[in-house]
């Protein structure tokens, strides 16, 4: 029996997203502005898929999405996740799913916190990372308080971050906490 793979549209404050999921979990989570390019993401993770329009997966991560951004703080408790990486990017991955809303990690404490590698080699799993906003990448920053990079573009990052109550001046590239 052939693989399938619900993917989903939705429309959200920082444009069009786009979900993929198998029967495993949440596999994709793209911001892409067209459906074909999501659709070859989806074709090189799953070569042998059968591509249907959503699923159980993309319809409970729709509404954590939905939920997030009217400002509710949903857990993750009814998403589970179908995630293709490394040993190494997995762990990375792990220590992302802790870091709470509305808070900040280095690239330096994720890699201690992972017990493995450099800020650096982290930065580079962080880019990786599959799932953004689910797995919350956006929450990572350079230790001198500059934003680092995102893969789906800084000016989506200075969005979470500010919608997770975090300053952020653009023109400096730099985060604070609200009460700093």
């Amino acid at each position: 029996m052939k693989l399938s793979i619900g993917i989903r549209e939705l429309a959200s404050p920082l444009g069009r997203l786009w979900l993929a999921g198998s029967e495993n979990g949440l596999a994709l989570l793209d911001f892409r502005k067209n459906k074909r390019d999501f659709l070859i993401r989806c074709k090189n993770r799953f070569p042998d898929a059968r591509i249907e329009d959503g699923n159980d997966i993309t319809i409970r991560a729709a509404e954590w999405i939905e939920a997030y951004f009217k400002g509710a703080r949903p857990s993750l408790d009814r998403l589970s996740f179908d995630l293709s990486g490394t040993d190494f990017q997995c762990a990375v991955w792990r220590v992302l799913q802790d870091i709470p809303f509305g808070e900040v990690m280095t690239y330096g404490e994720v890699a201690r916190a992972a017990g493995i590698g450099s800020a650096r080699a982290v930065g580079q799993a962080v880019g990786k990372n599959p799932v953004p906003l689910l797995i919350p990448c956006h929450r990572v920053v350079a230790a001198n308080g500059g934003l680092g990079g995102f893969s789906s573009g800084l000016e989506i990052k200075i969005a979470l971050l500010r919608q997770e109550g975090l300053r952020v001046d653009p023109a400096r590239g730099r985060y604070a906490r609200e009460s700093d």
